[in-house]
């Protein structure tokens, strides 16, 4: 999915092959041993709300490892990848692919996706990063869980950005 967006939005699709490629490749791990990996983080070090947000450390870890495993050094490529669980500020082109596309994929289910899923085709980048950062903020309202301040941020950018980042394709 983050190939056919980098398509669509004309993103470098090399890149946003490799960030979606390595994006989760720490999701599978066990949590002591995420809680183990995070702490040792360095390129984008754990801040003290990401230490209260475990489902997000994956991220964290999966850039890490792209750069000291892979030898990856692109720095967009390690952004999309540590902050795809939340999105960010000023996301970059491969970031929002992946961001985006990752939220889509068919494995979510939660109730309410498949009309995000449907409007997403019809926006452009900004647009498309725009619902999925309401619908996560939604997602986990709905489950009383507190959302990350990343993603609020993101949504605060988009809107600076684009309005209400409503634009069609």
């Amino acid at each position: 999915m983050s190939v056919v967006l980098a398509h669509r939005w004309g993103i470098d699709l090399q890149r946003v092959l490799l960030a979606a490629l390595l994006h989760d490749l720490a999701k599978p791990y066990p949590k002591n041993v995420q809680r183990k990996l995070v702490e040792k983080v360095t390129i984008f070090p754990m801040t003290e709300e990401d230490r209260e947000h475990s489902a997000i450390w994956h991220g964290l870890i999966s850039a890490q490892e792209a750069h000291d495993r892979y030898g990856v050094e692109d720095e967009e490529v390690l952004e999309a990848i540590a902050f795809h669980p939340t999105g960010q500020p000023e996301m970059r082109p491969v970031g929002m692919a992946v961001y985006v596309a990752d939220f889509m994929e068919p494995s979510r289910s939660w109730p309410g996706v498949e009309p995000v899923r449907r409007e997403i085709g019809s926006r452009d980048m900004l647009g498309a990063a725009r619902l999925v950062a309401e619908g996560k903020l939604t997602n986990l309202n709905q489950k009383g869980r507190v959302p990350h301040s990343r993603t609020r941020a993101m949504l605060e950018w988009l809107d600076s950005k684009n309005g209400k980042g409503d634009n069609r394709s």
